[in-house]
């Protein structure tokens, strides 16, 4: 027992000499795992020209209510088994967001100020404990908080935060930087946090800067939106957005203005007050090959322009709805209910481009369940969508379209269960629907779709897409106007027969034969095509080949008198082009051809 005891007090004693007590009010240098803990007991601050270092493993514990804050560069670059971890030593009490006890203040990136390049960065960081509620505190501390630098963020964990302190500085992190500055963040994951407006707002203080967001995920926060973006140009793709409760109505994921693409995500299960789980207003904003799902948007009483479970699209009604140019294409949006109007899609005051969307099982307790619209100035573009399954949770209310008040509404090309005729509205409207394309039919006959409508079918386990009975979709769509993309929702190439098919998926059973196709004039191959066309005539004879791109421009026109010929491909930008095989008997064949990388 005595050994025993001697022991104990030996790791004792090494564990409490290893520690770092940091009191100074100025860092820098290398902190090195052999000197961690680092012991914070006051405001630290990284002073311009010098560069703090923090070696993988360490552990950075504040001892009171302090921050981080860093004038020149900061490196926290740990690894998978050795994250660096920053966290309070007692976190009772960061609930009360009245008291600045039981969490620290953050980490906060001034403008850099060195004559070095700023070599700042985070990855395999764990950043926890930070509270920025108390109103005595002096505003601008976040747990994460950067001006004007270049910066990635990479492969971190932001979790037990909060930012309760306002209801226009309640964020987790916040980043702001003027044009010609760039941001990365990356595999992260931010959950269990607790913010009054967003997790994650972006903005720019001055011109124009750039953010990539990508493989993150945002999951069980609770308070405002997961994502937000101000005069941004933004590209947020291949995340996952879930489990969050937003309570402040401007959905989940917000957009506001600027120029931003959302691109294959994954966003569901998330409750919102109301507003939309993405919600995009005013600027140039592009959603495609996004599941949308299973979302629940929550208050029956929000204003007239707050409706939407799904996607929100709005201007903000005065700007000229020219000047928000905003498209909805090849998303999976299944399953999501609101209690007021719009389950899946809600449109005010903008113009809207909504195709190649499967719009599925989605309802609404006032209407719309697949789209609700409002405002004199809206513009509403739909083709090759299939609208399956959407119903309103009260008799007056099922209706899968409902349109408050609309000034244009085109809708060509749609898979419907019901004619176009089933829309209610009220209103001007200029154009409603082109029931001649339109096709109305019972099922669409997808691989394993939800079978029943609401958020309690999960749709992130099902299969939505087409299959060989989809006949009523395959080749069925139009691309005229319709701002279709070379690829489908999973990133098969589009256009494997002869038109583009309705929905988000273009149907791969024609695969074999689109690569060698046969025609009576001339076999083509290989499609889609890397480099060379090669083009096999069924006969000796002389020939016009002409090819376009997919809006109808002439970028080749040859003629040859032979058996065989190739084209070369390797100056085609990526997409869709159409080739023209002419005899000179006037017979001729189109093929439709791939260009890929």
């Amino acid at each position: 027992m005595k050994n025993l005891l001697t022991i104990l007090l030996l790791i004792t004693a090494l564990s409490v000499k290893s520690a770092t007590i940091i009191n100074t009010t100025s860092v820098s240098g290398v902190w090195t795992l052999s000197g961690s803990p680092y012991l914070i007991q006051n405001e630290i601050t990284i002073s311009a020209n010098t560069q703090l270092s923090v070696q993988p493993g360490v552990e950075v514990i504040f001892q009171g209510y302090f921050n981080l804050k860093v004038f020149g560069s900061v490196r926290c670059i740990g690894n998978s088994a050795s994250p660096i971890t920053f966290k309070m030593n007692d976190t009772t009490g960061w609930y009360n967001d009245e008291l600045p006890v039981g969490g620290w203040r953050g980490i906060d990136l001034q403008p850099y100020s060195g004559s070095a390049p700023d070599s700042s960065g985070f990855s395999y960081c764990i950043i926890k404990d930070v509270k920025y509620g108390s109103p005595v505190v002096v505003y601008n501390y976040r747990t994460f908080t950067v001006w004007n630098r270049n910066l990635h963020i990479s492969h971190c964990e932001f979790y037990h935060n909060q930012s309760n302190a306002s209801n226009s500085d309640g964020y987790i992190m916040m980043i702001s930087n003027s044009a010609g500055y760039t941001v990365e963040i990356d595999h992260c994951d931010f959950h269990h946090n607790l913010q009054r407006v967003a997790m994650v707002r972006l903005e720019n203080y001055i011109g124009t800067a750039d953010y990539f967001v990508h493989h993150n995920s945002f999951h069980h926060n609770t308070g405002g939106a997961s994502f937000w973006t101000v005069m941004t140009n933004a590209v947020f793709e291949d995340n996952e957005v879930n489990n969050n409760i937003s309570t402040i109505n401007f959905g989940n994921i917000s957009l506001n203005g600027g120029h931003t693409t959302i691109r294959r995500n994954k966003v569901h299960h998330n409750q919102i007050e109301s507003g939309g789980s993405i919600n995009s207003t005013d600027g140039t904003c592009i959603i495609e090959s996004n599941l949308v799902c299973n979302n629940f948007s929550t208050k029956a009483s929000c204003g007239m322009s707050d409706g939407g479970a799904g996607i929100r699209l709005s201007g903000n009604g005065s700007l000229p709805v020219d000047s928000n140019v905003q498209i909805v294409r090849n998303n999976i949006i299944a399953n999501n209910h609101c209690e007021f109007y719009g389950g899946a899609l809600y449109v005010c005051y903008t113009k809207a481009s909504i195709m190649n969307n499967q719009i599925i099982n989605n309802t609404a307790r006032m209407g719309g369940a697949a789209l609700a619209s409002l405002g004199t100035q809206s513009v509403i573009n739909m083709k090759n969508n299939i609208l399956y399954g959407n119903k309103g949770t009260i008799v007056s209310s099922n209706k899968e379209i409902s349109v408050l008040s609309c000034d244009q509404l085109h809708a060509d090309y749609n898979w419907m269960e019901h004619p176009f005729s089933t829309v209610t509205y009220t209103g001007l409207i200029t154009t409603l629907g082109d029931t001649s394309h339109n096709i109305i039919a019972s099922n669409p006959m997808l691989v394993m779709p939800t079978t029943t409508a609401g958020i309690s079918d999960d749709a992130t386990i099902k299969d939505f897409d087409l299959t060989v009975n989809s006949i009523t979709c395959i080749d069925q769509g139009d691309t005229v106007g319709a701002f279709s993309t070379p690829i489908d929702y999973v990133g098969n190439t589009r256009f494997q027969g002869t038109k583009i098919d309705i929905g988000a998926y273009e149907y791969q059973g024609k695969a074999e034969a689109v690569k060698e196709i046969k025609t009576n004039l001339a076999k083509v191959y290989p499609n889609p095509v890397s480099e060379t066309l090669h083009i096999l005539f069924n006969e000796k004879d002389r020939y016009v080949l002409t090819v376009f791109t997919i809006t109808g421009a002439t970028i080749l026109t040859r003629e040859i008198d032979a058996t065989e010929t190739t084209l070369e491909t390797r100056a085609w930008t990526p997409g869709i082009y159409i080739l023209k095989i002419e005899n000179k008997k006037g017979q001729h064949t189109g093929y439709t051809i791939g260009k890929q990388n």
